[in-house]
């Protein structure tokens, strides 16, 4: 009994499994051809987008580049004004130092020199 049983269920369990398998139809060569030239096509009009997107981003790329080479040209006008800027106040400083420092060498040779007449005028007289 419990082998009817057991052939019973393999049979119905093997009939619906064989109906879930479809047969695929035949298809001709033609039909292969028109397929693949039709992929062929469209790997094509992706290679195109592909390459107009590479186009767009060397346009973008080279954009880029002119303004940061702009913005460096721009940045080192400005650092050579600051340059010569602090070249001509320091010319100015050392002028103005070396005027005061001239000044004050004038003064205290001729405190020096005053000094030094005084005392020989006054000494010239017990020299004799």
């Amino acid at each position: 009994m419990r082998l009817i049983v057991i052939f019973c269920m393999v049979l119905l369990f093997s009939a619906a499994v064989s109906h879930a398998i479809e047969k695929a139809e035949r298809i001709s060569d033609r039909e292969i051809i028109e397929s693949l030239a039709e992929l062929k096509a469209g790997q094509k009009a992706i290679e195109e987008r592909f390459e107009a997107v590479d186009k767009r981003f060397d346009d973008m790329n080279n954009s880029i580049n002119r303004r940061f080479d702009d913005l460096n040209s721009s940045v080192n006008n400005r650092f050579n004004d600051v340059m010569s800027l602090l070249q001509i106040l320091t010319g100015a400083m050392l002028i103005v130092g070396g005027g005061i420092l001239g000044w004050l060498i004038v003064i205290w040779r001729k405190n020096e020199m005053s000094r030094f007449f005084q005392n020989s005028f006054l000494s010239f007289p017990q020299r004799f």
